[in-house]
């Protein structure tokens, strides 16, 4: 792993996702033709949004100490904050984030340019993966998933 690939402390994996993600759009107001869709594909009220509060979200990281060889994946990822949280504050092999809302994946997607771009040019940018669809077929698992034990 080189230097930039290292994880990054809570505090600067906080700092990087803040100015990314700084004057973007928060995700909650999608426009009534993709809330529509939202609701055609996956049923009324599933265009309801809510975050996990990143603080809290690499709580639960530190507890799943995930390794190289493991795949994170945010099913219904909205503007994609945890998948880029999960890159960049641990050494997971990947993270992926699913988003039936085409409003909020645009937002992850623009959001992932900043970070692989100048000034943040992180190289975990490369482990993360957004992708725009149902979670039923839009994310084929490579293994069950792994719950922390201890």
């Amino acid at each position: 792993m080189t230097d930039q690939a290292k994880p990054l402390g809570a505090d600067r994996a906080l700092g990087i996702v803040a100015e990314i993600w700084g004057g973007l759009d928060d995700g909650h107001g999608p426009p009534g033709e993709d809330r529509a869709r939202i609701a055609w594909a996956a049923g009324r009220g599933a265009d309801v949004y809510g975050e996990l509060e990143p603080d809290a979200f690499l709580t639960l990281l530190r507890r799943f100490a995930p390794t190289a060889n493991d795949v994170f994946a945010d099913l219904g990822s909205g503007t994609g904050k945890l998948a880029a949280l999960a890159a960049l504050a641990s050494p997971v092999g990947r993270a992926v984030g699913v988003e039936l809302s085409e409003h909020r994946h645009a937002t992850a997607t623009e959001a992932w340019r900043r970070l692989k771009g100048p000034p943040a040019a992180h190289r975990s940018a490369e482990r993360v993966h957004y992708k725009h669809g149902d979670v039923r077929a839009a994310l084929p698992l490579p293994a069950p998933p792994r719950f922390p034990t201890r």
